[in-house]
């Protein structure tokens, strides 16, 4: 099976041994290990990002890799304040990433499309819009909100306030519309889980996924 997927950055964050980034290079492995076409598409910010990249070439099909520098995430996230949008969901948006993305899936070149986290999730809606049929999951890893939402009763200082009344309710708002647009949503925790499903708008169905703890 051909495999394509998409991260906001892996790379960097495997090598920081982040426990979402950690399962995330795992599919990649284990996929590839099994005999699927894998290809990834990434971005990075920095000479170590790219070396990542050019390490994991050897273990895939293809890593499309652009460079984002801090700047344009940080620009990224700006403009989204006037919106409704969450800043995590735009942080790592890249127009080019996302159409050569598009171009190959065009072409019929892939079976599935894996995208991972609130942060790469604009680049599962975006193949969605324009290619229903496309079979797209989207790994969630954990329902954030729920995080956000511990961060902010444990904090009584400016960070748990600016959670509390600026991210918290975007960031709800996009995950419960984000359980219902895709094929299938994978979460790392029964916690996570029924936090998610319980963020899903009235009159839309989510998608009903299973946990997949992490191994």
């Amino acid at each position: 099976m051909r495999f394509t997927l998409t991260d906001e950055n892996c790379f960097r964050c495997s090598i920081c041994s982040e426990s979402d980034s950690n399962t995330f290079f795992n599919l990649i492995t284990q996929l590839a290990a099994l005999g699927h076409d894998v290809e990834v598409f990434t971005l990075g910010s920095n000479r170590q990002d790219l070396l990542d990249a050019q390490a994991l070439e050897t273990r895939v099909c293809g890593v499309h890799y652009q460079v984002q520098p801090v700047w344009r995430s940080l620009l990224n996230s700006a403009l989204a304040i006037p919106s409704r949008q969450p800043l995590q969901s735009v942080y790592s948006w890249q127009e080019e990433l996302a159409q050569e993305l598009a171009r190959r899936v065009s072409c019929n070149e892939f079976d599935i499309l894996h995208v991972e986290h609130l942060r790469g999730s604009r680049y599962g809606l975006f193949i969605k819009a324009r290619f229903s049929t496309m079979p797209v999951v989207w790994d969630s890893v954990d329902c954030i909100s729920h995080l956000f939402q511990q961060a902010a009763s444990q904090s009584s200082g400016f960070f748990g306030e600016f959670m509390t009344r600026f991210e918290l309710s975007r960031t709800r708002n996009a995950e419960g519309n984000l359980i219902c647009s895709f094929d299938h949503v994978l979460v790392t925790s029964a916690t996570d889980r029924n936090a998610l499903l319980q963020l899903a708008p009235r009159r839309k169905e989510p998608v009903l996924f299973p946990y997949c703890p992490t191994v």
